[in-house]
């Protein structure tokens, strides 16, 4: 988003990546969480519906900080395309250094064997991201022809 936001932000189609990303992104906590939660018992739906409340209203109180910040840093000499471009420029540095550890971590792990459950639980991911990426598409379209202009920036 950081540097789609440099070259030229899309505005219009920003959700579905977002929500795409996120949702890969859950599924990855959810996997994490399953091992390693230990009071989960029987009741894991309802540990990991609290814990991604408990995120979300982690994310809305840094958002109620950083909101008025960046309003305020805005009103200043990065008004403007400028300030978008020099605080994407710094997020994208730092997701690019967080990539490259994590990245380096990955690479010295071993990697399972590829046998007939492990090939067919893959099929389902892949099966079930296509069926995501679709839905959201069918979504956005619908979301257009219904409210015509709403997904375009003003």
């Amino acid at each position: 988003m950081a540097i789609e936001n440099i070259i030229g932000a899309n505005l219009g189609q920003r959700w579905v990546i977002a929500g795409l990303f996120g949702l890969v992104h859950g599924f990855g906590f959810a996997d994490v969480l399953k091992e390693q939660l230990q009071f989960a018992g029987s009741y894991l739906l309802v540990s990991l519906v609290s814990f991604n409340i408990g995120i979300e209203i982690g994310q809305l109180a840094v958002l109620c900080v950083f909101v008025p910040a960046l309003a305020l840093l805005f009103r200043g000499r990065m008004a403007g395309r400028m300030g978008i471009i020099v605080l994407s420029a710094i997020v994208a540095n730092i997701a690019w250094q967080w990539m490259v550890q994590r990245g380096e971590v990955l690479w010295q792990t071993p990697w399972p064997q590829l046998t007939l459950p492990a090939a067919m639980m893959l099929a389902r991911w892949v099966a079930a991201l296509v069926l995501a990426v679709g839905a959201a598409k069918l979504l956005a379209k619908w979301i257009e022809r219904k409210w015509p202009g709403l997904s375009r920036p003003a």
